[in-house]
């Protein structure tokens, strides 16, 4: 099949305006369904032992509209696709991202952008830096910086388009681009975490004993279960090497149409424990 492509002058720039199949078109795909086409997505187990994150919002501190108009990527502002599709992702590489009760609290602000629109160059410069919270304590910040560059849409096109010609879908150059830019901040944002690990551990109390702690590794007959611990929801299953304080713990593991599944640990330190929830279908639910 041949390539459809628009062609329009602006400025006395061309520009190029690429559907990448001639399937017919499933337009504004959330960038959490392009990041799950596009990347190759496997669990770090070594991810679990970090403390759990919450990021709280991505704001735009810059115009994201420069010669590549960021914001008519999705169906939504770019900074919202980025939040949704970033919390995604890195949950299934292995973090532990919750909603509410987090370790670290994570606020992103875009401090740079600069877009490339023209024959030879194609491709977008991203800065985007976190701010990093411990309850009220701010830690030091996690600047993060992403540059792809094409010599034209046509590289990028036979990059990814038999990715989406399996899905049957047709999306554009901006679309791809912009979940490439997602892909690759999750990516620095989790080397950056594992190369403070040690800072980013919750401090003993000034004058207190250090607690000690035991991991705790959690699977489920059910894929994708919720876990949660002493009520605090910890993130999904498998979870590996759960770092927990040393004493009495309760475990619940809970999936819609299934009955929770609940156990109360006790957890020795230095001691890694392991379990599976066997989870039972619930009749009472549809």
């Amino acid at each position: 099949m041949g390539k459809d492509r628009h062609v329009i002058r602006r400025g006395g720039v061309l520009a190029s305006a690429l559907l990448l199949s001639a399937h017919p078109a499933l337009a504004n795909l959330p960038m959490e369904q392009h990041m799950r086409i596009q990347a190759t997505i496997q669990k770090d187990p070594d991810l679990a032992r970090l403390p759990s994150i919450r990021i709280d919002s991505i704001l735009a501190a810059v115009p994201v509209d420069d010669r590549l108009n960021a914001d008519t990527a999705f169906d939504r502002p770019f900074t919202e696709a980025l939040q949704q599709g970033m919390t995604w992702y890195l949950a299934q590489r292995g973090l532990r991202l919750v909603a509410q009760g987090e370790d670290l609290r994570l606020a992103g602000t875009i401090d740079r952008y600069e877009g490339f629109k023209g024959w030879g160059h194609w491709g977008v410069d991203v800065g985007l830096g976190f701010k990093v919270f411990r309850g009220t304590e701010r830690l030091p910040s996690l600047p993060l910086k992403s540059l792809l560059k094409y010599s034209d849409d046509d590289e990028i096109r036979d990059e990814e388009q038999p990715k989406y010609k399996e899905q049957g879908l047709s999306i554009s150059f901006g679309e791809v681009l912009f979940t490439r830019i997602g892909i690759d901040l999750c990516e620095k944002l989790i080397d950056g975490l594992k190369e403070r690990e040690s800072q980013l551990m919750a401090p003993a109390a000034p004058g207190s004993t250090s607690v000690p702690r035991g991991t705790m590794s959690i699977g489920a007959s059910v894929p994708d279960a919720e876990v949660r611990v002493d009520g605090q929801l910890v993130g999904t299953v498998p979870l590996v090497d759960l770092p927990l304080t040393e004493g009495h713990h309760s475990i619940e593991v809970r999936k819609k149409g299934f009955k929770t599944w609940k156990e109360d640990v006790l957890i020795f330190g230095g001691v890694a424990s392991h379990l599976v929830a066997e989870l039972e279908a619930d009749s009472g639910q549809k």
